[in-house]
């Protein structure tokens, strides 16, 4: 109900999904299927800013901003795998004037990445990012951070919605998984900041 109170309903696919992984799959074969070259991922309660488009009325245009240099840098460099948007605020607000930044870092959350490199195997049931971070990286792929746009959102400070599982626990046997299918990565578990909310060591975690 709300998703078409925003999005026109010829643009909702339903697809078939029973977790996070494969909702993750389900959208990349959709788009596979339909010969899409990019796939932008973007949670539900997501919404970008930047110094010109920082008002809520105007996320639509800080949006296509963002998306129409992203996509021009996809076009001009076939090895570019994936590419993040700038998060926290505080790093947008005092970043060089250079629109890119953060060769081979993590990707967060909500990024952008070529089709083909989309998917999670069973047992990787959450961090989609750090997964296809190393899928990118392992074939030959670059990643970079787009510094025109940021993230209008903190993260860990949701609840989030209903959930039937353990996400601390779930994070944990992510992790450990893996690091089973990338041994010379240095994946090892760690937690977010000050807190016991379970999360990767991003500081060993080795994209070189």
């Amino acid at each position: 109900m709300y998703y078409e109170q925003t999005i026109r309903f010829c643009n909702l696919v339903p697809i078939e999904a029973t977790s996070f992984r494969t909702t993750v799959n389900a959208y990349a074969e959709y788009a596979r299927k339909h010969e899409y070259d990019i796939v932008f991922r973007v949670d539900d309660d997501m919404s970008f800013k930047t110094r010109n488009y920082s008002r809520k009325e105007d996320v639509h245009l800080a949006f296509q901003y963002a998306y129409d240099r992203i996509v021009q840098e996809f076009d001009n460099d076939p090895k570019l795998g994936a590419v993040s948007i700038c998060k926290p605020r505080p790093f947008y607000f005092h970043k060089s004037d250079s629109l890119w930044a953060g060769e081979n870092k993590p990707l967060f959350g909500n990024h952008v990445m070529r089709t083909e490199l989309i998917g999670m195997p069973e047992g990787v049931e959450l961090m989609d990012d750090i997964w296809h971070s190393l899928v990118c990286r392992e074939q030959g792929y670059t990643i970079r951070r787009f510094m025109g746009a940021y993230e209008n959102a903190m993260s860990h400070k949701n609840q989030g919605g209903m959930q039937t599982m353990d996400r601390n626990q779930a994070t944990v046997d992510t992790i450990k998984v893996i690091a089973q299918h990338f041994p010379h990565r240095n994946i090892a578990v760690s937690t977010y900041k000050d807190t016991d909310v379970a999360d990767i060591d991003l500081k060993k975690l080795d994209l070189s």
